[in-house]
Parts: C-alpha cells; sequence; structure tokens
C-alpha cells in the first residue's frame, strides 16, 4: 500500500467512524422538554380539565383516536401511510392503559419523538 492511501485511509476512517456516532446519536436521543424542572404537577384544576377538553374538541383528536363503533379517545385506529401502517394511541386519563399517568414531561415529549417508556 502506498504512503498516500494510507495517509487517506487514516483520515477517511476515523472521520466515517466519527459521523457514524454521531448520526446514531443524533437518531436515538430523546428531544428535551422544557417541562422536565417543573417538577409534578399535583391533581388538575376543573378550569384545566375544561380548558383541555376544548382543545381536545378544537384539534379534533377524537377523529384519529377513536374507531368507529368504540369508545372515544381509547385508540385503535389503523392509518395506512406509504411508510407503513399507524395505530392511534389511547389517549383517555386511564392510569394503565391511556396517558392518565403521563407527567407533563412525558406528554411534551410525546409530540416530538416516541411514548414515553410504554
Amino acid at each position: 500500500m502506498t504512503n498516500r492511501l494510507k495517509k487517506i485511509f487514516a483520515v477517511v476512517i476515523p472521520a466515517s467512524a466519527v459521523l457514524a456516532a454521531g448520526t446514531a446519536w443524533f437518531v436515538t436521543r430523546l428531544p428535551a422538554s422544557s417541562f422536565e424542572k417543573t417538577g409534578s404537577q399535583g391533581e388538575p384544576s376543573a378550569q384545566l380539565v375544561a380548558r383541555g377538553e376544548y382543545v381536545s374538541r378544537l384539534t379534533d383528536c377524537v377523529a384519529c383516536h377513536s374507531v368507529p363503533g368504540g369508545a372515544a379517545y381509547t385508540g385503535g385506529l389503523k392509518m395506512v401511510t406509504p411508510m407503513g401502517a399507524i395505530f392511534a394511541t389511547n389517549i383517555t386519563p386511564d392510569r394503565e392503559t391511556g396517558i392518565g399517568a403521563y407527567t407533563l414531561t412525558d406528554f411534551d415529549k410525546t409530540g416530538k419523538a416516541r411514548s414515553p417508556g410504554r
């Protein structure tokens, strides 16, 4: 192997490794949430619950998070896309099957990446 080829490999191989590691880190990281430092929010007030219901109706969440003939917001609706099928999630306040146990940080992250530990 010539000296010139050795010099090229000495640069290309480490640069490729750094690029691959950086890409892997970027693809697998969870975005930060601006709510991470807020701590526990406690029980929501009636005003906050009413606001959530208003936002839910305004954005028509029930259209995607419900199946025809099923209970509202329980998920399961299959949406076929060019990348494969996507199934809507359960967004009921149930603590075991819905989002009732989510913190504000968990909820914020669901819109940015993947579901928090579910």
